[in-house]
């Protein structure tokens, strides 16, 4: 087989299964696989557009949207290092395979989305809120989706994109990002603008695209760009994201985070058509469900682990495979023989929200410490009085405006009681603060 022949064997499959020719970045990926050189090579060798594709595109999202896409379809897996090997092997099977592909099986949900690759492990539970979420994409609102570390806002996301493939999508294409690794928006609107072959790289095209073509706009883990207002990052991203809410009436913006960007959320004060998803934990239905997906034993036992993890799936995931690792399954066992588990996700979550927000931040450690230290749940006048007791600061407001940025980043729990507000600190919470594993919560007071 000659590189002419498979470029032209994955161009008629693309037609027949996705309904659209290769674009250049596809076709210089192909190449570049093909002949096993850089992407940078490949580039400057056959690219013949006045404004070739990058390299980062290549790489992140042209080449791994095609090997999905042949992986998919193929049935096996294709990768840049093995696509010439593989196609060999097929034509070498005198099964004609390559002249006739498999037939149409209708889009997939990675067929529609540029960037990150959606997840396919089990989802459990929030019914309600991917209902919710649903109808505020049906009607062209944007979504804020929010809840503490492990919490699975990813994977709700990623299932209601899945859902809505499934349903007949109404978005032409869903661009998902995950941004733990703090791209600019400069970048993504290259690589956004790129995968849609738009004539100019800019915020201004881009929105004006979305106004004509329905798509859908997803940014994951976005807490890695909350660094306040002397962040630039952070206001670079803010202001794309409040003109794309303010310009839009078409497409869609999904924003996840572990703390939302407040401004977002002041735009449901004004009228704008954006919905806020709280993620608060699996119902003891759907908890009770992803334990017996690792067939635990125990099962009166199943109700107060899910409890003392406040239904958190990646928690109770990774408990799970520990007790069935250790334990033989025995939840019993687990409960007399483990501590609270704070797991590497919550310490790492934990650590960066701790490090936000100054000048408030040494408060927010001390209020910790004072929580940490409380057998029970502490009114909100309690706290006020003691904390100003305690001499961390004179200020009524300042108590306030701290306590509710660590409700806000789900470091500490509110409930009401009484017609009064009260707070605590989760099992895990108060382990973290006990053990204090990044040295952040005893750093000395101010």
């Amino acid at each position: 087989m000659e590189l002419t022949q498979a470029l032209d064997f994955i161009e008629k499959l693309s037609l027949e299964k996705r309904g659209k020719s290769l674009k250049e970045a596809h076709k210089i990926a192909i190449q570049a696989a093909w002949e096993d050189i850089f992407y940078r090579d490949a580039i400057s060798k056959y690219s013949s557009s006045t404004k070739p594709p990058s390299e980062i595109y290549l790489s992140n999202s042209a080449g791994k949207e095609i090997w999905d896409f042949l992986s998919h379809e193929l049935g096996v897996k294709i990768t840049k290092k093995n696509l010439r090997v593989q196609l060999v092997k097929l034509e070498q099977k005198g099964e004609n395979t390559l002249n006739s592909p498999v037939s149409p099986r209708g889009h997939s949900v990675s067929e529609l989305t540029f960037g990150n690759k959606l997840t396919d492990k089990p989802f459990f539970g929030y019914q309600e809120e991917l209902d919710m979420g649903m109808k505020a994409l049906k009607d062209s609102w944007s979504l804020l989706v929010t809840g503490v570390s492990g919490i699975g806002k990813s994977a709700y996301v990623a299932k209601l994109v899945a859902n809505w493939a499934e349903a007949g999508s109404p978005f032409k294409y869903v661009l998902w990002k995950s941004i733990h690794y703090r791209p600019t928006i400069s970048e993504l609107i290259s690589e956004w603008s790129q995968a849609l072959n738009l004539e100019n790289e800019s915020t201004t095209d881009l929105i004006q695209y979305c106004s004509k073509n329905r798509c859908l706009i997803v940014l994951d883990q976005t807490e890695h760009m909350l660094g306040g207002d002397d962040d630039p990052l952070y206001l670079e991203y803010l202001s794309f994201l409040k003109r794309f809410v303010e310009e839009q009436n078409l497409s869609s913006l999904i924003v996840s985070s572990i703390k939302p960007f407040v401004e977002l959320l002041d735009f449901q004060d004004t009228g704008h058509p954006v919905e806020h998803i709280e993620l608060k934990g699996l119902s003891k239905e759907a908890a009770h469900s992803l334990l017996t997906s690792f067939e635990l034993k125990d099962k009166n036992r199943w109700d107060g682990l899910i409890d003392k993890y406040r239904g958190n799936p990646r928690w109770l995931i990774d408990i799970s495979r520990f007790c069935n690792e250790y334990f033989n399954g025995s939840i019993e066992s687990y409960l007399t023989n483990q501590s609270t588990w704070i797991g590497t996700s919550f310490t790492n979550s934990s650590k960066r929200l701790l490090s936000i927000d100054h000048p408030l931040a040494q408060l927010q450690r001390n209020m910790l410490r004072f929580l940490g230290k409380q057998e029970d749940s502490i009114s909100i006048n309690s706290i006020i009085s003691e904390i100003i007791k305690l001499g961390y600061t004179s200020s009524t407001s300042e108590v306030l405006k701290a306590l509710d940025n660590l409700v806000s980043q789900y470091l500490v729990e509110k409930f009401h009681q009484n017609n009064l507000a009260y707070f605590r600190l989760s099992p895990v919470m108060k382990k973290y603060v006990k053990v204090d594993p990044d040295g952040l919560i005893a750093a000395p007071s101010l």
